[in-house]
């Protein structure tokens, strides 16, 4: 299996995962956070399909936690009937081990290209899938204390790179 079969592997994993865990939340506002990570990972799996075709890659934006934030505060609004599941719990830590993986992968096979423009999207990869970890802990907060969650300030150092 090569690095781009290797990547789209943990893309898909990533948005299978995503969409049971929407399908599976009572809660709109974690089944709107998961539907973002997913379409995130799909927005990937175009990337390093353009990639594997030895296209050009365009449309390298960053990702936004504006919508993110806006979902969290509306979620504390109602946290009351909010409830923290041990087995979600569990589901939220194993996708931030799949998002951890990830990053590690894209960092490595970063290193190893001697391509530029490969180099720069898997970069770009482990940079977003770091976000996506920051997405997660935040979410992992909020489900450990969601009357106390406080916005995590990655979210505001990130909105800025």
């Amino acid at each position: 299996m090569n690095i781009f079969d290797h990547a789209m592997h943990f893309e898909r994993e990533g948005v299978v995962l995503y969409r049971r865990l929407a399908q599976k939340t009572r809660d709109g506002g974690l089944r709107n956070i998961f539907r973002w990570l997913a379409d995130q990972e799909e927005r990937h799996q175009q990337i390093i399909g353009k990639l594997k075709a030895g296209r050009a890659v365009s449309g390298r934006g960053k990702v936004n936690f504006k919508r993110i934030k806006r979902i969290f505060r509306k979620m504390q609004l109602h946290v009351e009937e909010m409830e923290a599941r041990p087995s979600a719990v569990t589901a939220y830590k194993a996708a931030l081990v799949v998002e951890k993986r990830s990053v590690v992968f894209y960092t490595t096979r970063a290193r190893a290209t001697r391509n530029p423009d490969e180099k720069e999207i898997l970069i770009m990869l482990a940079g977003e899938e770091r976000k996506h970890m920051v997405v997660l802990e935040n979410l992992l907060d909020f489900m450990a204390e969601p009357a106390d969650w406080v916005e995590d300030a990655e979210f505001t150092k990130l909105d800025r790179g």
